[in-house]
């Protein structure tokens, strides 16, 4: 990130001096920049290049261009990150309305944006639009990118916990059982986020007292885990 920011920067100001401040080859740049900020963790620099990119992608194309969808989705993302979802929501939405008239309501995208929209009702509590949106996205990823796919397993995982929110454990298994056979068959258990799975699915198991599951479990982990930390990390200590 560190290496990435400036040349960013540098390509901002080069555009700038050549086509002006308002020219839509900035709004690339000023997204992908935004897009780094998040990353960085910098959230007020990435909500002020996101509203700008907003602005120039609207003033270019209009109110219903998939890139002005793109930033819609990002900042609507952060707002969620940020627990601020009064502000996420009508973004996600507006997000949401504009990927399905453009690019159908099959497409990747809307797929992306219905994921976000899930967690967002999720913590908003509302479990049941959780689900249906979870759900939906869950069939626009498998049917495009097929049932092992990461981006599956990353709505499968939302979905699990959605499940393990509302207590019911049966359901919860299904849908992270499945994310960790995705995460184990394609880039491996030392993912951080087969990690988290792996927490989810022990506290799952708990709940309904499957001891020899959760065994199991942390014998196919461990393996992973003392590749990751060394045998006298405090997450081998299963």
């Amino acid at each position: 990130y560190e290496q990435a920011e400036p040349l960013y920067q540098q390509a901002l100001q080069i555009n700038e001096a050549r086509f002006g401040p308002d020219h839509i080859n900035v709004a690339s740049i000023v997204h992908n920049l935004a897009l780094l900020y998040r990353a960085q963790e910098k959230y007020s620099q990435a909500e002020t290049l996101y509203q700008r990119a907003l602005a120039l992608y609207e003033k270019a194309y209009g109110p219903e261009s998939p890139n002005l969808a793109t930033v819609l989705n990002s900042l609507g993302a952060l707002y969620a990150y940020q627990n601020d979802y009064s502000k996420a929501e009508p973004l996600l939405l507006r997000a949401l309305t504009i990927r399905e008239k453009v690019l159908g309501t099959e497409h990747t995208d809307v797929g992306r944006t219905l994921n976000n929209l899930g967690g967002l009702y999720i913590h908003q509590r509302k479990y049941e639009q959780a689900r249906q949106t979870f759900q939906r996205s869950l069939q626009i990823y498998t049917q495009s990118f097929g049932a092992e796919h990461l981006e599956t397993a990353m709505v499968l995982t939302n979905l699990g916990y959605l499940y393990t929110k509302q207590h019911q454990y049966a359901q919860a298994e299904n849908a992270l059982e499945k994310a960790f056979n995705i995460y184990e068959k394609t880039i491996g258990l030392q993912s951080p986020d087969a990690f988290l799975i792996f927490q989810e699915l022990v506290m799952v198991y708990a709940h309904q007292k499957k001891a020899v599951q959760a065994q199991k479990i942390c014998q196919r982990i461990l393996p992973a885990l003392l590749e990751r930390f060394g045998s006298h990390h405090k997450d081998v200590q299963i």
